[in-house]
């Protein structure tokens, strides 16, 4: 099984975001890796991996999100959720979507997606990224908000 955990930064803006971490490693370094060539093909090396965190409101329960439950904003495409979103903070500006399923004893991420560049001209594959499978006790474990947030947290940047 994998590891999964919540990273809680400050963005450039000066609001918090949270950025998942598999196996130890932050996702968007990993897409960054991923997403090099495709975009260095399109001659735009700078987008790949150019994700930041989901805001905190999203990422933490209550909210459903990250169990598949879309928020309205960070709505994927078909049937999938944004689980990192652009730099620029604006949701459906340059999301990376995951399919996300359920039984009692697991959460899997699998059928990944960058929406802007799945078309036949551009498209970006991730067959290189491997179906995540995540013991759902541990899981659900890092959708609670630590301790250690500011107050005023659950509000939108």
């Amino acid at each position: 099984m994998d590891e999964f955990r919540l990273a809680v930064q400050r963005v450039e803006a000066g609001y918090l975001v949270s950025v998942p971490h598999v196996n130890g490693q932050s996702l968007i370094k990993i897409l960054r890796e991923i997403e090099l060539p495709f975009a260095s093909d399109e001659g735009s090396p700078s987008i790949a991996g150019a994700y930041q965190g989901i805001p905190l409101v999203v990422a933490f329960l209550p909210s459903r999100h990250l169990l598949g439950e879309s928020a309205l904003a960070y709505d994927g495409t078909a049937g999938r959720i944004a689980v990192l979103q652009c730099k620029c903070g604006l949701p459906g500006c340059w999301p990376f979507e995951v399919r996300v399923g359920l039984t009692s004893e697991k959460v899997t991420w699998t059928d990944y997606i960058q929406p802007h560049r799945r078309d036949k001209s551009k498209r970006w594959t991730y067959e290189a990224l491997p179906p995540f499978e995540f013991v759902r006790r541990d899981y659900e474990a890092q959708l609670v908000p630590p301790d250690d947030l500011p107050e005023g947290w659950r509000g939108l940047p």
